[in-house]
């Protein structure tokens, strides 16, 4: 497998929006990175606890991580890579490895592939970093390296992707199965050109912080709420 230029996001703001939160606890989104797990261990030594959600910083002394099993979510992209996609190759995208749930988003799509696929195989990794100039290029070589008949994408923006492919001719239309569920994913599923997208339940993420939280701090309404949120896979017809 070839990784392409890999790109590397710029946690130092998140770490300090964590570092100037005024609030009694907190709620976190960010990258696995030194500088995000220093700011959460900060203040959570001052008596404010974080929870993470989407993607979890497992290093740093946060309460609890609310979401959904990402390793499992890509070996559910996998199966259906595998019995989906004609025979060629598969082409992983994300936006950043520093972000865990897309590291294990596409881990287990990895070793999905490889229980899973016997007309397929991997061909390329590609971190596309929106703000870089060579983001284009890069993913341009990875859709023409080959006969690309699946793309599984971990992270990257259904804009940005859908543009790419638009720009390329790659014969019949890959099967392409994404993540999160918005009005860009909503149209590319419509117009075929997206398989199928697995969505993490935001609003339930968010839910079950809170209530996390309330019972932490012991509020009426509190309760010892499972982290665990379930993925849902849609396709066109469950619209």
């Amino acid at each position: 497998m070839k990784l392409l230029r890999p790109t590397h996001p710029r946690p130092e703001l998140v770490a300090e929006a964590i570092l100037k939160s005024r609030g009694n606890a907190l709620v976190v989104y960010g990258q696995d990175h030194e500088l995000i797990i220093d700011a959460i261990a900060e203040v959570t030594s001052a008596g404010k606890p974080v929870v993470t959600i989407v993607s979890d910083v497992p290093s740093a002394p946060r309460l609890s991580y609310v979401g959904i099993d990402h390793y499992k979510a890509g070996r559910c992209a996998a199966f259906f890579l595998a019995k989906m996609a004609g025979e060629g190759s598969i082409v992983l995208l994300c936006s950043s490895l520093y972000y865990r749930a897309e590291a294990e988003r596409i881990s287990g799509c990895r070793d999905g592939m490889a229980d899973h696929a016997d007309r397929q195989s991997v061909s390329a990794l590609v971190e596309l970093d929106e703000n870089d100039p060579f983001a284009g290029e890069e993913l341009s070589k990875a859709l023409e390296a080959g006969k690309v008949t699946g793309i599984y994408n971990a992270g990257v923006s259904h804009a940005v992707l859908g543009r790419a492919l638009a720009a390329h001719s790659l014969g019949p239309p890959p099967v392409l199965v994404g993540h999160d569920i918005s009005p860009d994913a909503e149209r590319m599923l419509q117009e075929g050109v997206m398989t199928l997208v697995i969505d993490q339940n935001p609003d339930l993420q968010v839910r079950k912080a809170l209530l996390i939280l309330a019972s932490r701090f012991g509020l009426p309404g509190g309760v010892a709420e499972s982290p665990v949120v379930p993925f849902t896979v849609l396709v066109r017809d469950s619209l």
